[in-house]
């Protein structure tokens, strides 16, 4: 009890009586606060061990299904190919838990640095005006149950912060730096822009788009000003033109379905179209009108090309726009034996940036399989790596990108969305509109020549970059 002795009998039993309520309040407070922060140290705790379940869930699940699979047991050379294919991603994802955990500590350092500066903010109790000394003495012993209410939801509402901040902290999201680029720099590249000085159609500039074939070792270039052209290996490090083929249009991307085929397939711009043109003369076999997938998107539409077959539609999880697997083309016989992805280029419009999966059949029309987002709004060109299942989009924005994607893809509106493996800077800032790059794993059961090409359609130090020093995946 704590009567003042200068208080009448009335006024000490309203002190004692405020004074018990308060104590009642308090401790009442103090147990749901305990059980809150409780309850907060459990979300955080089960945020932080599903964001590292996650982070390390983000990983090239094909490459490794595919290099898991197989009938009965693998001979030798098939048991070397899996260990070098599973090593290259084991040394990918330590690389990426590394990342992952500085993002996770840094944003645990942030929350904490703002939640005790917030917290020191508030009074540990309350005075009013002529308040006498003992009434004082009883405020610092039962805290107002008001301010005891605002701390604990503060700290509730910090921790909660936190738990999403730990778990959006370990995402791959667009915005975060890119890795720098792991070959050699632009200018210590070889600059293959003599080969086509002596072409009936010079491409020394205005390159737009690269494919290298795997089984001819043949690297396939284009021109938008009208023309394509194949290049092979001299023999003495270097390349020579082999052939020159000038069908005119606005073309942007190039692309084989089968690699021993007498075809090879050019994206052109502005009409939207897919054209097949036979290799022995270059004659026009065949053209698809994506107007009705795309759009009409003018000098801003379809860019990049790219074909996979079915065999990695199925290993490697792809699904449609409406989220179905779609393990094989639909058209059988009658299609190419897979399909084949577009990118779209342009910034601002709603399709720029995306990639669209078309189903090509042999009659000229083609099936739509779906629409996917990527991790830029513009995109222009593709490349897919069908020895371990991996698909590289080039961006000419925010300083050239190669993202990194496998076939998985998540909701994404109406639509689906790539996932995002990780962002690769390129070694130059110039227009580039092109890739290429050879398989990461070779058909003798090896890692690969470790080669890309880049295209420039500004011509900054050659239209088109060899890149050598590329290190396994």
């Amino acid at each position: 009890m704590f009567p003042s002795d200068n208080l009448p009998v009335t006024e000490s039993r309203l002190v004692f009586l405020r004074g018990h309520r308060l104590s009642y309040c308090f401790r009442t407070q103090r147990r749901r606060r305990g059980a809150a922060q409780r309850a907060c140290r459990r979300l955080v705790r089960r945020a932080s061990q599903d964001a590292f379940l996650l982070i390390s869930s983000v990983r090239p699940y094909a490459q490794v299904n595919y290099l898991l699979r197989g009938e009965g047991r693998p001979d030798g050379p098939e048991r070397r190919r899996r260990r070098v294919g599973l090593a290259a991603i084991r040394l990918h994802m330590r690389q990426e838990k590394r990342r992952a955990r500085r993002r996770f500590m840094f944003a645990v350092a942030f929350l904490r640095a703002h939640l005790l500066r917030y917290l020191s903010q508030l009074p540990p109790f309350c005075y009013s005006p002529g308040m006498t000394s003992r009434e004082r003495d009883m405020r610092i012993l039962y805290p107002s149950p008001i301010l005891s209410a605002v701390r604990c939801f503060a700290e509730h509402a910090f921790r909660a912060a936190a738990a999403m901040l730990v778990c959006l902290s370990c995402l791959p999201l667009e915005g975060l730096a890119a890795d720098p680029w792991p070959g050699e720099t632009w200018p210590a590249s070889s600059n293959l822009s003599f080969v086509g000085a002596s072409a009936p159609h010079p491409w020394t500039s205005n390159l737009s788009g690269a494919y290298w074939n795997p089984v001819t070792r043949r690297l396939w270039v284009v021109n938008n000003s009208g023309s394509f052209s194949v290049i092979k290996e001299d023999g003495a490090g270097s390349f020579v033109a082999e052939r020159h083929y000038a069908p005119g249009g606005d073309l942007e991307g190039i692309t084989q379905a089968d690699a021993l085929t007498n075809a090879v397939y050019l994206l052109v711009e502005n009409a939207e179209d897919i054209r097949e043109y036979r290799v022995s003369d270059g004659a026009l076999i065949r053209t698809w009108d994506l107007t009705p997938t795309v759009g009409a998107l003018a000098n801003s539409g379809t860019e990049g090309i790219a074909f996979v077959p079915d065999a990695w539609l199925a290993a490697g999880g792809f699904r449609d726009g409406s989220g179905n697997i779609y393990t094989n083309s639909v058209h059988g016989t009658n299609g190419l034996g897979g399909i084949m992805l577009v990118a779209v280029q342009g910034t601002g419009a709603a399709n720029y940036g995306y990639v669209h999966a078309v189903d090509l059949k042999k009659d000229g029309t083609h099936t739509c399989v779906g629409r996917y987002k990527t991790s830029r709004n513009e995109s222009c060109d593709l490349a897919f790596d069908a020895s371990i299942g991996a698909l590289y989009i080039l961006h000419n924005i925010d300083g050239n990108l190669l993202e990194v994607t496998d076939l998985t893809s998540t909701t994404y509106g109406a639509d689906r969305k790539f996932t995002t493996l990780r962002e690769i800077q390129a070694p130059s800032g110039s227009n580039i509109e092109g890739f290429g790059l050879t398989p990461a794993l070779a058909g003798t059961n090896t890692i690969g020549d470790g080669w890309c090409f880049f295209t420039d359609d500004n011509n900054s130090d050659g239209a088109l970059r060899w890149f050598r020093q590329l290190p396994s995946p």
